[in-house]
Order: structure tokens, then sequence, then C-alpha cells
């Protein structure tokens, strides 16, 4: 399985930071990537690296709906290496690199802690909603066997292995809950957003830049930025996308709705909300797209995450 998710992607991925868009058909193609036209062009005398678009190495014009410039871009900077996708491998299934169905974020949830790779497992197992209840969470959680992932913004084009699944249980929390998305009437009361979140340890935190989770959450007007990379309606250089925060739950679950009217959420559940700073300030579970109007977006709020981390108990102190 390692061989299987280390070979290189057949298909296109971007490489956001670089300005310039890599075709990679297998590992004996990697000089068509990005690498190999530094290489190219190097040996040509030109220095301009991936900017080179004459297409002479595979690397094709970065080509977008949207403006390529990012002048009016006032959000908070993201590290690579912060963000990226993840893949699951479910019961021992293979794992399909060319499936992106979410993303992940490295976070340090306290300053004596590991970082953790932290994502939501409803995309994993393609279920259209947030998993709610605990027991069905817990299934979900023991049967991912690998956790594999790539950093989001094309820093490396390779997938890698993380580690297992963080055992967590949601007992005990009111943090989370969302009374009116309960299905059955019969249900218990404490189903909770915290039952979709998913943590993995990251190997000490080995190859990753965590983010740090900010003290509080926002509140009602606040700007959070969505930092992950967007397949759809947004400049490629864009590495985190604005919403305004419309609505903050007494259980802290955060409603928003998203600046930019094109904006596509695909494959965004289970990214970072960033402060203005470039604090976790809640984690981006579900949203909702409508033609004609921007997309909105439903979360977790830091104070959430905290209160549920130091309440694990592996992590009472």
């Amino acid at each position: 399985m390692r061989s299987l998710v280390r070979q290189t992607f057949n298909g296109r991925a971007a490489c956001r930071r670089h300005d310039c868009r890599v075709r990679f058909v297998g590992a004996s193609d990697w000089w068509t990537g990005c690498f190999g036209a530094f290489a190219t062009v190097v040996l040509i005398g030109i220095t301009s690296g991936c900017e080179d678009r004459t297409n002479r190495t595979g690397v094709e014009p970065n080509v977008q709906s949207v403006p390529a410039s990012v002048s009016s871009y006032d959000g908070p900077s993201v590290a690579d290496y912060a963000v990226f996708r993840p893949f699951f491998g479910i019961n021992g299934a293979d794992v399909d690199p060319h499936q992106t169905l979410a993303t992940a974020f490295a976070m340090r949830v306290a300053a004596d802690t590991d970082p953790v790779l932290v994502s939501v497992l409803h995309p994993a197992f393609t279920l259209s909603s947030p998993v709610l209840d605990a027991t069905t969470s817990q299934a979900y959680r023991r049967s991912i066997r690998d956790v594999f992932a790539m950093e989001a913004y094309g820093a490396e084009p390779e997938v890698r292995k993380f580690g297992t699944v963080i055992e967590t249980t949601s007992e005990g929390f009111s943090c989370g809950s969302i009374d009116d998305v309960v299905a059955e009437p019969e249900a218990e009361a404490e189903e909770t957003l915290l039952n979709d979140l998913v943590l993995i340890a990251s190997d000490s935190g080995r190859g990753t830049r965590p983010l740090a989770l900010s003290e509080s959450g926002p509140i009602v007007g606040d700007t959070v930025w969505m930092a992950t990379s967007v397949y759809r309606g947004a400049s490629p250089s864009v590495s985190a996308h604005a919403a305004t925060v419309d609505e903050v739950s007494s259980t802290g679950v955060l409603s928003y709705q998203f600046t930019n009217p094109r904006l596509s959420l695909q494959a965004a559940s289970g990214a970072p909300l960033l402060d203005g700073e470039g604090k976790v300030v809640g984690i981006h579970v579900t949203g909702t797209e409508k033609d004609g109007t921007p997309a909105t977006g439903t979360g977790l709020s830091a104070n959430c995450i905290s209160q549920w981390w130091q309440g694990q108990p592996s992590t009472e102190q």
C-alpha cells in the first residue's frame, strides 16, 4: 500500500506557490513536474523557474477563469505544510490518491502537546452530512486503518503516510450539538458535530508546520478565513477565503457566509478557520452552495475544540 500511495499523480496538481501547473504521469515522468521544469530552464540559461510558460517540459500555462492577480488579498499568511489533503484507508482498502474528498490541517492544541492532524469523517465515507451519532462515529474511526496526506498547496507532490487515528469521545459534551439536525426524534440529545471530527497522530509533528489554536472563537460579524486550495472560483495563489460570521450558537456551532460568490467548497470540509493573525478560531465542517448566491458554511468554534480536547481521558491534567 505504501508504494501505491507514494506514486506521483496521474493527473494535474496545482503548484500554487510557484505559479505553474504540473502534469504527473508516474515516477518516470517526474522531470515533467515543477522540479524538472526548473532544471530545464537552468540548462538553457533561463532563471524564471516555474514561470516559464513555453510548455517545453510539460509545464502547462496556469489558465484560470478568474484573474491571477491577488493584490486585493488581505487575509492571513498560511505556511506550506500546515494544510493537507487527507486520504483514509478504510478496512484495509487501497487508498486512491486521485480522489480528493476533504481538507486537514496540522494544529498544536496545547503548548505541551505534539501536533495532530485534524479533519472530519463524513467525506471519507462519502456521506453528504456530518456524523452526529457517537456510536456511528466510533465505528467509522475504528475502520480507518491507514491515513495518508498530501500538502494542499503543492509544496510536496507526494502522498505520505501519517500516524493512526486518536481515540476520542464526545460523552459528557453538549458542545457542538445541533438540535435541528438530529434526524431521529428518539435520538439522544448528546449528538454533536464533535462526533464528525477525527484527530490523527502526526509523528511528533515531523514534516508539518502546525497552526496555533486561538484562545477564543469568533463572534457575530467577525471575518474568518477558510484555509485550503479550492477547485473553482478563486485564483490558485489565494491561500484562504473570507467569510462573515452570521451566528454563533450557545454550543459553539458557527454559521458564516463566504464573501466570494463564485467560491467552490468541493473537498473543503475539514479546513481550518483562521483569524487575521493566522490562528485557528474554528474548523469548517460542511457547507452549502447555491447558484447565484455566496456559499454558506457550518463549523465548530475554537472554544469547543479546546474544551473537547482537554476533556479527553488521555489529555487530562
